[in-house]
């Protein structure tokens, strides 16, 4: 049985087909490879199955890499044996995050939210890709690899794909954006990937991000997706934002480095 789950596979299979990394296997776990290999979130090395996966061969790509110059992340179900942690553990690595994966299941009977969004605000599908990364990089607190991310989902966007879409809305404020947030969705498997949401710091605790995050869950209802999910820190505020909309928590891993 594999140690990944099924919104993890929906997560690298979206990021695959826009472009952004690339998947390869290796006997008992995959290794993703990103546009921004600095970034240990971003490449990495899941362990799939503990029963065949060979360490040795794992520490030896890990460190191969390294030398190339990919900063890679070991990427492991919170669920793992004891024993396979201490392992990793023992190689001198150490926890650096949690992805706590968060997903909601839209049935036929689901009902849109209704947007309420402070004066002077608006939320709309027409910007400048430019200004959505400036926004969200600062956002993210500086984040790099922010314009490289930004620009491959826009590509895919643009492709039009027949099964699947790529979508950005944002938030202005006296025409400016200040808010933006994306959905990579897969309408053979009904699974939408909500990701790269961000608001200005200064327009926070306004709603701002809460009406972003209602128009993502209604643009998934009315393109028929079933499951929509997202990845977040534990208890950070994007947790909150989102379970007050309904979303739980299916799986959680743990990023080595």
């Amino acid at each position: 049985m594999s140690a990944l789950g099924k919104y993890f596979d929906a997560f690298t299979n979206l990021e695959e087909v826009a472009g952004f990394v690339s998947v390869s296997k290796y006997p008992g776990f995959i290794y993703v490879l990103s546009n921004v290999r600095s970034d240990p979130w971003q490449n990495y090395l899941a362990i799939s199955d503990p029963e065949t996966l060979d360490v040795d061969m794992l520490f030896e790509l890990f460190n191969l890499e390294k030398k190339q110059g990919v900063n890679l992340g070991i990427y492991a179900n919170s669920k793992l044996p004891t024993n396979l942690i201490k392992a990793l553990e023992s190689k001198g690595l150490k926890k650096i995050a949690e992805d706590n994966y968060i997903a909601k299941t839209l049935t036929k009977k689901a009902k849109k939210f209704k947007i309420d969004i402070p004066d002077g605000y608006e939320i709309s599908d027409d910007y400048d890709i430019n200004e959505v990364i400036d926004v969200l990089t600062k956002a993210y607190d500086g984040w790099n690899g922010e314009e490289t991310y930004a620009q491959t989902f826009e590509l895919a966007k643009k492709r039009m794909y027949d099964d699947y879409f790529f979508k950005t809305l944002v938030a202005k404020f006296d025409g400016k954006v200040v808010g933006a947030v994306s959905i990579a969705a897969d309408l053979n498997s009904g699974f939408a990937y909500f990701h790269n949401g961000g608001v200005l710091k200064e327009h926070r605790r306004k709603g701002v991000f809460s009406a972003l995050n209602k128009k993502r869950i209604n643009v998934c209802i009315d393109s028929g997706l079933k499951n929509v999910f997202g990845i977040v820190e534990n208890n950070g505020p994007s947790h909150k934002a989102w379970t007050k909309l309904g979303l739980k928590s299916v799986e959680k891993y743990t990023i080595y480095n």
